[in-house]
């Protein structure tokens, strides 16, 4: 979509909760509630149709690059993830490069599957990060988080992958100079109002995040989780923005990226 050589356009869309039946041979006590869970509260209102509405609508536009942050399957199973392939394949076709940040409940099973590492590396379409996990387009350094962690029954928390901050700072220990920089993980490091997120269902390290991010100069975060849109402007500037749950909502947000900062534009 962009023409400029400065600026970068990304679009951004979280918790699918794509959903499958689960074989006796991936169940267990957590995926079986996960699963009922689905069936009793979400199955109705999570319109599969709305996601790939959406995802046509994003071929069209043809972003330079999707950010999914997590949530993309509902039990993280085998099944699930080959569906999410399926409907993510008009993408990969289309030449638009997709970048995961892995969500709880892609990790239902207490680990994270080869199949969700090998689709993490198929869809980013080869563009690999640099030696410490940045992505740089034009106008903007990226960095994408793994914040999945297994939880047991009735908690969704998370917390980001050992290492990852550490090795991002390596890279971002001089202030920003002509780009501006975008993080994504997939759960918020403040609510609505500005707190602190739920115990039991937000990220356990938000305050080292909130550091990192004020420390970092990063101009926008975005993540999901809590299945509605919304923003908050975070104390040194940056600004988290939370995607709906693109089944309940199919409005993509999408930003154009440059050294002048990171500017939301309507949803499609």
């Amino acid at each position: 979509m962009s023409t400029d050589r400065g600026l970068t356009t990304v679009a951004h869309i979280s918790d699918l909760h794509i959903a499958r039946r689960p074989p006796w041979s991936q169940l267990n006590f957590k995926r079986l509630l996960g699963y009922v869970n689905y069936n009793v509260s979400r199955r109705i209102r999570h319109r599969e149709s709305s996601v790939e509405g959406a995802l046509v609508k994003l071929a069209r536009l043809r972003p330079d690059l999707v950010i999914a942050s997590g949530d993309l399957t509902q039990l993280g199973l085998d099944g699930e993830l080959l569906e999410l392939r399926d409907l993510l394949l008009g993408l990969k076709d289309t030449g638009i490069p997709v970048f995961i940040a892995p969500g709880n409940h892609d990790c239902y099973a207490g680990f994270h599957p080869e199949a969700l590492a090998d689709l993490r590396r198929e869809l980013s379409l080869g563009h690999a990060p640099d030696d410490h996990g940045i992505h740089h387009f034009p106008g903007v350094d990226i960095l994408i988080l793994d914040q999945g962690i297994p939880t047991p029954p009735f908690a969704a928390y998370g917390r980001t992958k050992a290492g990852e901050l550490e090795a991002a700072s390596g890279g971002w220990a001089d202030p920003p100079s002509g780009v501006s920089r975008l993080v994504s993980g997939h759960f918020p490091v403040a609510s609505r109002g500005g707190g602190k997120p739920k115990p039991l269902h937000g990220l356990i390290d938000w305050r080292e995040m909130r550091m990192f991010l004020r420390g970092h100069s990063v101009a926008a975060y975005l993540c999901g989780h809590d299945h509605k849109r919304y923003r908050v402007e975070l104390p040194g500037g940056c600004v988290q923005y939370v995607a709906p749950a693109l089944p309940l909502d199919d409005g993509v947000d999408v930003y154009e990226c440059s050294g002048d900062g990171v500017k939301p534009l309507p949803p499609l």
